[in-house]
């Protein structure tokens, strides 16, 4: 069976997502590795939803290449057996990843937060509620046929459930949760002793598990006006699934990595920082050390005196340059800007005038910005 549009974006969600997980959940052990805190009981609970998602995300790679989202009339038996199993064992994969994400949530507040007893026992009773939550719909899943494999190995007497009810209670039963468990912390977090773009920064970042929120709304929309086709519908509500527990995998990891951050990357933008401004300064250092000349018209000479000995002279002198060979003559006031010590003398730069210059030695550099005034070459040639 060739691959439905549906199932070859969803592969494409699926490699991109799974491979940003892996790489969050490796520098989570990273960071606790380095930080010598051993595995604790949220990292536990979040490989446990990292091994219930790479299970769910072969059961989908799969299904996909079974013919998932074409419509279910053009499927063989076998391949609707597929579908049918993958729907069994996605729905108790996606259990444990989520459960095991909320739980693994709700265990780190205990961690950073839990010196207060009365926000100690809110986190208790939330947990219990979770579990609670775990225990009902497992055999519920379970269940949705009888016996299981009645859709893949239909037998005289046996049937399915009708899911139009029943799912879209879970996934807002889901969204209480999952918004729970995400506002949970930020009254403890205003009220700890920090600034307040501090304080701004950690509520944000565990405010990142309303995200799931929003993918859970997204679901349940797809699931109300879900089509009739099985393949079809079931391909449809895959996206959000998945995307779901990607981001609670990503967001509950955050916090354990911010420290990883703050020791390696941090130090290394800081130190590009430092070098960026050396080179600028380095650089503005030794242009103020060269002695520069300007060309100006009508400029008005100038002489200044720096005290401690540093000084800046400023003279100028008007000198006429003749092209004779187009007729052409040009008059300007030429001012020269020399920098150096002084040794405490007030001298005035020497003036520039056809036949007299500066030596090599002088390290004068001339820059000529301006225009020069162009006159008619007979009144210049008078005038010389």
């Amino acid at each position: 069976m060739t691959l439905s549009s549906c199932g070859v974006s969803f592969l494409v969600w699926n490699v991109c997502f799974n491979c940003l997980t892996t790489t969050i959940v490796a520098l989570r052990l990273w960071a606790n590795y380095s930080d010598r805190k051993g595995v604790r009981l949220s990292d536990y609970l979040m490989l446990v939803a990292y091994l219930s998602l790479v299970s769910k995300a072969v059961c989908e790679w799969w299904c996909v290449f079974n013919g998932l989202g074409n419509p279910a009339a053009d499927l063989t038996t076998y391949e609707v057996g597929v579908i049918w199993k993958f729907f069994t064992a996605a729905s108790v994969t996606w259990l444990f990843s989520s459960v095991g994400c909320k739980l693994s949530m709700l265990s780190l507040y205990l961690t950073l937060f839990g010196v207060s007893r009365q926000f100690r026992t809110v986190i208790y009773v939330t947990s219990t509620i979770v579990t609670i939550y775990f225990l009902i719909l497992l055999p519920i899943f379970l269940t949705n046929c009888h016996p299981l494999s009645y859709g893949w190995d239909p037998v005289p007497g046996g049937g399915c459930r009708d899911l139009s009810l029943e799912e879209p209670i879970i996934i807002g039963v889901n969204i209480l949760l999952d918004g729970l468990v995400a506002v949970l912390p930020i009254p403890v977090i205003w009220k700890l002793r920090m600034p307040l773009q501090k304080k701004i920064t950690i509520v944000v970042m565990f405010s990142l598990g309303l995200s799931v929120v929003a993918v859970l709304i997204w679901r349940l929309i797809l699931t109300v006006r879900s089509a009739s086709d099985f393949s079809i519908s079931t391909c449809q509500i895959l996206l959000p699934s998945a995307l779901e527990i990607w981001l609670s995998i990503i967001v509950i990891s955050l916090p354990p990595i911010a420290p990883l951050f703050q020791r390696h990357v941090a130090p290394r933008l800081a130190y590009l920082r430092l070098t960026s401004k050396k080179e600028i300064s380095h650089g503005q250092h030794h242009r103020n050390r060269e002695d520069r000349a300007e060309y100006t018209i009508g400029g008005t000479p100038q002489k200044r005196n720096v005290s401690g000995g540093q000084g800046v002279d400023r003279s100028a002198s008007t000198t006429e340059l003749v092209d004779r060979s187009h007729d052409h003559a040009y008059t300007g006031k030429i001012e020269v800007l020399r920098q150096g010590r002084l040794g405490g003398e007030d001298r005035n730069a020497r003036e520039l005038s056809p036949g007299r210059g500066y030596s090599m030695g002088s390290m004068i550099e001339i820059r000529t910005d301006v225009l020069v005034q162009r006159e008619e070459a007979r009144q210049g040639l008078s005038e010389v």
